[in-house]
């Protein structure tokens, strides 16, 4: 949103390739069961940084308690810098929060379309039956067979560590 509210500054297109390149890096990595160059990690967070910089630079913070989208979304990048990057530095956490955003979705379908559940109790069991959908989705097994295990009290389970 940044590169399109600020077409002539090239700050955003920096800090988001940087982020990009560095997906790159640790995702390579990881499906080769190799580590990611440190120098071009290195690298890239200096570029990410600088990118930071420099849009601050342009957008100084104003008088008064309300800031500009622009300097409160690159105040965020440098004050969470540390969660911009965790998944460099943890490669089981996902670069994008795609799949929480695509969990949360139905729960939203469901309350435009019927405005809310009519109970408490009725909002819990369809929490449980839509959890358990993306739960088996997510370790790849097969959806109808999940709930029928789970209505028949034999639901899937992860394995204990």
């Amino acid at each position: 949103a940044a590169g399109e509210d600020h077409p002539d500054q090239i700050w955003p297109g920096q800090a988001r390739d940087a982020l990009l390149t560095l997906n790159r890096l640790i995702r390579e990595a990881l499906d080769t069961n190799t580590v990611a160059d440190p120098d071009a990690i290195t690298g890239q967070i200096r570029w990410f940084d600088q990118a930071i910089a420099v849009g601050l630079a342009n957008h100084p913070k104003t008088d008064g308690r309300k800031q500009t989208p622009t300097w409160n979304l690159l105040n965020r990048m440098k004050t969470r810098r540390a969660e911009y990057l965790r998944y460099v530095t943890e490669p089981a956490v996902p670069f994008t929060n795609n799949g929480s955003e695509r969990d949360l979705r139905p729960a939203k379908t469901q309350q435009k379309i019927s405005g809310s559940h009519r109970s408490a109790t009725g909002a819990t069991a369809w929490a449980h039956v839509r959890g358990h959908i993306s739960t088996l989705r997510k370790q790849q097994l097969p959806v109808l067979a999940g709930l029928r295990d789970a209505l028949t009290g034999n639901p899937w389970t992860p394995a204990p560590c």
